[in-house]
């Protein structure tokens, strides 16, 4: 039972401080220049032209913009 309490507190432990993507409710501004595609980790669903880069970052473009719509393509 104790090796149980202490693989539970381990897999919580490890879920609470693993790195993860910055909380975003909305963009401000957005960037003025596109991304190269191979930075794009991925974009959020809910918020359209918030792009992770493969560092972590977030960054916000126009999700009119003709390179937002392709870099949403390439990533899917």
């Amino acid at each position: 039972m104790t090796n149980n309490k202490y693989s539970l507190h381990r897999i919580t432990h490890t879920v609470y401080y693993s790195p993860s993507v910055p909380t975003v409710k909305c963009c401000t501004k957005y960037s003025t220049s596109p991304l190269p595609l191979g930075r794009i980790r991925g974009f959020k669903e809910d918020i359209p032209g918030l792009f992770i880069t493969v560092l972590g970052r977030v960054i916000c473009a126009n999700p009119k913009d003709q390179w937002v719509k392709h870099a949403i393509e390439h990533v899917r």
